[in-house]
C-alpha cells in the first residue's frame, strides 16, 4: 500500500455586512489559503508541540495573491495586537457585539471596526461596559490618510 501526506490547509471567511439597524445586507464568503506559518502552526497543534502566541490581528490588501511562502501582508493597513489573558483578573460574562466593515473604490479604502460590551457581569460581580472604534483610510496612492483606535470604558 503506497500511502502519501500532504498537509494543504485551506480557510474560508465569511463576511456579513449589516447595516445600522443590523439587518443583513449582504454575505461575502472568500476562500483563502493558509500561508507555510500558518500550516506549520496547525501541524504543531495536532502533535501536541508547543507553538508561539499570536501576537496581532491585521488586515491588508494586495493586488497578487497569497503565496505560500508570505510572510506578511502585501499591503498592510489595520493592526491589532493580542494582548495575554491576566488569570489573577476577572473574566466577564453578557451581551458583547463586534462589527467589521470594508468599504473600497478607485480612490481610497477605508476600513471599519467596533467593539462593544452593553452589560459584562465580571466573575467577581463588577460590571462593565465598554466601546471600541477603529478606523484607517488609504488613498489611491496607498498612504494612510486618517487612523485612529478609540477606547471607552465605564
Amino acid at each position: 500500500m503506497n500511502l502519501q501526506d500532504a498537509l494543504d490547509p485551506r480557510g474560508q471567511l465569511t463576511v456579513r455586512k449589516m447595516d445600522a439597524h443590523d439587518a443583513l445586507v449582504e454575505t461575502i464568503h472568500v476562500h483563502n489559503n493558509i500561508v507555510l506559518s500558518g500550516r506549520d502552526l496547525i501541524a504543531k497543534l495536532f502533535v501536541k508541540q508547543p507553538i508561539d502566541p499570536v501576537s496581532h490581528v491585521a488586515v491588508g490588501t494586495g493586488t497578487v495573491g497569497v503565496r505560500a511562502t508570505d510572510t506578511k501582508l502585501a499591503g498592510e493597513i489595520f493592526r491589532k495586537p493580542i494582548v495575554p489573558v491576566d488569570p489573577s483578573q476577572p473574566s466577564y460574562t453578557g451581551h458583547f457585539t463586534t462589527w467589521f466593515g470594508d468599504e473600497n473604490n478607485k480612490q481610497n479604502e477605508v476600513e471599519h471596526s467596533t467593539f462593544n460590551v452593553h452589560h459584562g457581569v465580571g466573575s467577581d460581580g463588577s460590571i462593565l461596559r465598554a466601546h471600541d472604534n477603529a478606523q484607517a483610510t488609504m488613498n489611491a496612492n496607498g498612504v494612510i490618510t486618517v487612523s485612529f483606535d478609540k477606547f471607552r470604558c465605564g
